[in-house]
């Protein structure tokens, strides 16, 4: 074999060494690659399960500091003619700072006014008494513990106890 020869197999050699070399450059760099993707897509669902968590955890925190108005199903007249009732029991938490209103604007007291806590009991009177079968939207703001002004929206008639609606 002359030295020309020899210096293009040599060169040959090289070149397919270096292929190689490349080839498996790629093939590892590759797999890295597919690594760090897998490991992003572990951190961004390890993030919003995260966040799930707090979210579900913050609404938990919230509806703990919400009244839960439970219409007790004892309405009627009140000693006035033309005033009708609607009692309820608080099965939430302690609220206070209570107001009532109509939607039509007709007067409303609630009772007790200053604070209802978890367990007590309280009443809404209407006045004048609504029309049968004629449905009365009203709403009920009060402050949680946490010092949130709120409302809650509900809707009633004269033989039905009052729903909670999401707004009017």
């Amino acid at each position: 074999m002359t030295t020309v020869e020899e210096l293009y197999l040599a060169q040959t050699l090289t070149g397919v060494v270096t292929f190689a070399a490349l080839i498996w450059y790629a093939l590892e760099t590759r797999k890295l690659r597919l690594d760090a993707a897998r490991q992003t897509d572990l951190i961004r669902q390890q993030v919003e399960l995260t966040n799930k968590v707090f979210h579900l955890e913050f609404e938990r925190h919230i509806s703990a500091s919400e009244p839960m108005f439970q219409w007790t199903g004892d309405w009627g007249s009140s000693i006035r003619p033309n005033e009708f009732e609607y009692r309820f029991k608080n099965a939430g938490a302690a609220v206070q700072e209570l107001s009532a209103e109509s939607e039509a604007g007709a007067p409303l007291q609630i009772s007790p006014c200053s604070i209802l806590n978890s367990g007590d009991q309280g009443q809404i009177v209407l006045s004048p008494r609504p029309a049968p079968n004629r449905p009365i939207k009203f709403k009920i703001h009060y402050t949680t513990q946490r010092r949130e002004r709120r409302t809650k929206f509900f809707m009633a008639d004269s033989i039905k106890n009052p729903v909670e609606i999401l707004s009017f």
